[in-house]
């Protein structure tokens, strides 16, 4: 499974209001979570989070690492990649605003 496969399997779109990603800048991707309950969101987009870095880290790298935003709204997790996904970089060849 590539970084793309597993985000829109597990519901986030480009960009899309509710469940959905978008590049921060050219290390990070932002993904974020509208929900009632926060608690629910943070569990979700953390494990998200993990798995985007398990499958694009190396023994070279490790990945990067993430971080929670709980002051924002909606709820959001920047992914630090240390190497872009490849699978990502088509999508992002454009410009784009994020939420």
């Amino acid at each position: 499974m590539n970084s793309l496969q597993l985000l829109t399997e597990s519901g986030f779109f480009w960009q899309d209001r509710i469940k959905g990603f978008a590049r921060r800048n050219d290390h990070v991707l932002t993904l974020w979570y509208r929900l009632p309950n926060e608690l629910v969101a943070e569990k979700e987009l953390v494990q998200i989070a993990k798995s985007l870095l398990r499958i694009v880290s190396s023994k070279a790298d490790g990945g990067g690492f993430f971080t929670v935003e709980k002051d924002h709204h909606p709820l959001a997790v920047h992914v630090h990649f240390n190497q872009w996904p490849h699978d990502l970089k088509p999508m992002f060849m454009r410009e784009e605003s994020v939420h």
